[in-house]
């Protein structure tokens, strides 16, 4: 759900602070706009709303306790929300700073500086900093004292769904989350959303203070830095009450004993150490001893050298054989009845340490999608397997009659498939959500595959990387 002000890796990578690497109080101007003026009455500013968290849980991960829950930030105003990412170099490195800008009744555009965008490892993608504040507070949503609080850049500001009871077109296009430079945004009537299993999509229980069971709330407050201009900044609140239902972890204490020591004569005795006294172990069952094998000598191959084995042939349609990990990275997947337009699946392959995806004209392929198995875990056995071959590089067609395209892009390659295929999951279907399956491309020698979990939505599903 999720280019482009302030590289975040900058100051991971190189250990600058945050406000080291950017200037609000001198902003530079948009290199092609002019500056907006706050008193234009031909503004058409956005208004963000803050949905109301749902799906909360208390979850433990990696040995600490996780409050996860999922989020979504509308856009009700005149005009879209959009954010400018332009890198500039400083005397601390490149920055890229944040501009937004706003669509006036004349058709025309202005531009004031409003942050930075920062680099996320975790995501491989380009953030607006300092979107939205997660608060855990006691008593009072509003005045309650602040448990602890969560400061999230945006995953990327994306139109993913429509506002209840707006039908307003997309009005924004070319929206990136992986370039450095360029337009992210929400257009009026759409909302960003930010699903429950996202990283990062929760607050920490036990950092920097340990969080009590108890009745909470959880509040999903959007611009709380006041960086953008809206035309109603009293909706970028909501909560719900939220309940910590894990206590902090407790470790077992083992009570320390002395141990005597003798007194040897002419010698200082030594002063007595302690000792932790722990738990006695079972004794190990008594293993039937082995019979015994008579001696002599084995016989001997008549050819010492290794049996060269031939390579192995292509994996069948359904074997996933990864030769490499690759990334899978923006994943959309609509999948619904033919009539409304069948199966669109749309993800980004990212290179990482792997060679670049290269295809030819002729080769063959295989596309899997298997082991869909439910929020409890249960294995629903449905399987969505075809056949493909590739007509060009970058281009190809499937058994099911559907189309594939692979588009070399900066880093990686955008693949994407399209067919009329019936349903296998999305709305009306019946299943528990959110829902995970396994996905295994294979084109010639290359495949990628990746495990993916999966939101439902009024026409699809929602996915990421798992």
């Amino acid at each position: 759900m999720r280019i482009l002000l302030l590289s975040l890796a900058l100051s991971v990578f190189y250990g600058q602070p945050l406000a080291a690497q950017g200037n609000d109080s001198n902003p530079p101007p948009h290199p092609s706009l002019p500056a907006c003026n706050r008193n234009d009455s031909q503004l058409l500013l956005p208004d963000l709303v803050a949905d109301v968290p749902t799906s909360v849980r208390t979850a433990l991960k990696g040995g600490r306790r996780i409050l996860e829950f999922g989020t979504a930030v509308g856009n009700i105003g005149q005009g879209p929300l959009v954010v400018d990412g332009r890198t500039v170099s400083t005397p601390n490195g490149e920055v890229t700073q944040a501009f937004q800008i706003i669509w006036r009744r004349d058709g025309s555009r202005c531009a004031r500086h409003a942050g930075f965008f920062e680099y996320h490892p975790a995501h491989s993608h380009w953030h607006f900093g300092d979107f939205v504040d997660y608060e855990l507070r006691v008593g009072n949503p509003s005045t309650g004292t602040l448990a602890t609080i969560g400061k999230k850049a945006s995953f990327c500001l994306l139109d993913l769904e429509r506002v209840r009871g707006m039908d307003n077109p997309r009005q924004l296009a070319n929206q990136s989350c992986n370039a450095q430079q360029g337009e992210q945004g929400i257009s009026v009537g759409w909302k960003d959303v930010y699903e429950r299993t996202l990283p990062d999509q929760n607050l920490d229980l036990d950092e920097p203070t340990a969080i009590p069971t108890g009745s909470y709330f959880l509040v999903n407050a959007v611009d709380a830095s006041d960086r953008l201009w809206e035309s109603n900044e009293s909706n970028n609140r909501s909560f719900i009450q939220a309940n910590v239902n894990v206590g902090p972890r407790v470790f077992p204490t083992y009570a320390a004993t002395a141990t005597a020591t003798a007194t040897i004569a002419g010698q200082p005795q030594p002063t007595p150490t302690r000792r932790v006294s722990r738990p006695v172990r079972a004794p190990r069952p008594t293993r039937a001893p082995r019979p015994s094998r008579p001696r002599g000598d084995r016989p001997k191959p008549n050819n010492p050298s290794p049996t060269p084995t031939s390579r192995p042939s292509d994996p069948p349609p359904g074997v996933c054989r990864a030769t490499c990990p690759y990334s899978l990275q923006q994943v959309r997947l609509t999948w619904y009845d033919a009539a409304s337009g069948g199966l669109n699946l749309s993800l980004f392959v990212r290179d990482g340490n792997c060679p670049a995806i290269s295809v030819s004209s002729g080769e063959r392929g295989s596309l899997t999608m298997n082991r869909w198995l439910t929020q409890a875990g249960r294995d629903t056995g449905r399987l969505h397997q075809i056949s493909l071959q590739m007509d060009s590089h970058t281009a190809g067609r499937t058994s099911d009659s559907g189309q594939i395209h692979m588009t070399p892009t900066r880093g990686g390659s955008t693949f994407t498939y399209t067919s009329q295929s019936p349903p296998l999951a999305g709305p009306g279907l019946g299943l528990e959500f959110p829902v995970v399956f396994d996905l295994c491309v294979n084109v010639g020698d290359q495949t990628f595959a990746g495990r993916l979990v999966c939101q439902e939505k009024p026409r699809g599903l929602l996915c990421h990387e798992g």
